[in-house]
């Protein structure tokens, strides 16, 4: 009897009881009818075998209808997806994000318990039209690593403008931090990615956020930022928050111009540290003459102590500069002055 005269049934029995994908290939290779019968098996082989070498192939070759067919085979789109991304094969080329749309309408795209979150993998590298098709199709915009950093995180920590707003348009929360506590802003920030920094801010990113560290978004963007950024985060920033000192760092760092855009913008002037330093007693310890001099311009206490009692008045005597002294002595007059007529005038 010749192998053709077997019911499709059987050849596609014998198909699947080899072992191997080269075996089943052999067989569906020996005539045009059984590889039209068989050829599926052989997909189908391949995916259960979780190697996923098919698709791959497709990929690398740009052969879409050789990617449909591993799909139809039962390849999982969004396992599928994790696989041709791990692999650096770019889905894009395959039209991967139509075949993930059509294959299944109601895919899992989060899996939660998967070493790889889809989505994380295609903010990772930057694959613009799968993280949109992933978004589209309910996948977590919030979706995490092991180390907490999310699929935002890395799109910001990559540049991805893109994408942040594809997972911004989505809810994706502008202040979850990472297993450090940083956020995206701090990270956008950080790398002085100012366009991000602005879309962030514009939903509504916390620039009083900290990290581990205890440092917030305005802190890094002192020290580590861009002109720009600092702008923007300045601008953001409630300055007189309970938990905000803005003077103190910016004193610390020697920055003039954020120390004048602060004050004119009603900056606490008398708002103390975690030492009970007020901004002004902080300058005048750190040696920042012209900054004391900014500083006296304005309503400071004079009388403000430290938690040892140390005050501006006092430290000005103790350091033999007498022309703050003086200043302060006339400023404490000024207060006096002020106290009392309040109280004749109630």
């Amino acid at each position: 009897m010749n192998l053709l005269d077997l019911p499709t049934e059987v050849l596609v029995m014998i198909a699947e009881a080899l072992q191997t994908a080269h075996d089943i290939n052999t067989l569906a290779r020996t005539s045009r009818t059984l590889y039209s019968c068989i050829n599926y098996v052989l997909y189908q082989s391949d995916v259960q075998n979780g190697n996923g070498k098919a698709l791959i192939w497709a990929a690398r070759r740009n052969k879409p209808a050789t990617a449909q067919k591993s799909l139809q085979a039962g390849g999982g789109p969004e396992a599928m997806m994790r696989l041709l991304l791990d692999e650096g094969v770019d889905p894009d080329e395959i039209n991967f994000s139509k075949a993930l749309a059509w294959k299944r309408p109601r895919a899992s795209v989060n899996l939660k318990k998967a070493p790889g979150h889809p989505l994380v993998i295609a903010a990772s590298n930057n694959r613009k039209a799968v993280v949109k098709v992933l978004l589209e199709k309910g996948a977590d915009s919030n979706a995490r690593r092991d180390d907490s950093t999310t699929s935002l995180h890395i799109a910001v920590m990559r540049g991805c403008s893109d994408i942040v707003s594809m997972l911004l348009n989505k809810g994706a929360d502008t202040d979850l931090g990472d297993n450090t506590g940083t956020t995206p802003l701090h990270t956008a920030v950080w790398k002085k990615h100012c366009k991000i920094t602005q879309l962030l801010l514009e939903r509504g990113a916390a620039v009083g956020s900290r990290d581990s560290y205890g440092r917030t978004a305005l802190d890094i963007a002192m020290t580590h930022g861009s002109q720009r950024s600092l702008s923007l985060c300045l601008k953001h920033a409630k300055i007189n928050a309970q938990d905000c000192q803005p003077l103190h760092p910016a004193i610390s760092l020697n920055k003039t111009a954020v120390v004048r855009w602060l004050l004119e913008n009603g900056a606490d002037i008398n708002r103390k540290d975690s030492r009970g330093q007020t901004p002004l007693l902080y300058a005048m310890l750190e040696a920042h003459d012209h900054l004391v001099e900014l500083l006296l311009l304005y309503d400071v206490d004079p009388d403000a102590e430290r938690y040892d009692g140390l005050t501006p008045l006092k430290l000005a005597s103790e350091i033999n500069r007498e022309d703050w002294a003086q200043k302060l002595r006339a400023k404490r007059d000024k207060h006096k002055y002020r106290s009392h007529s309040l109280h004749s005038t109630s």
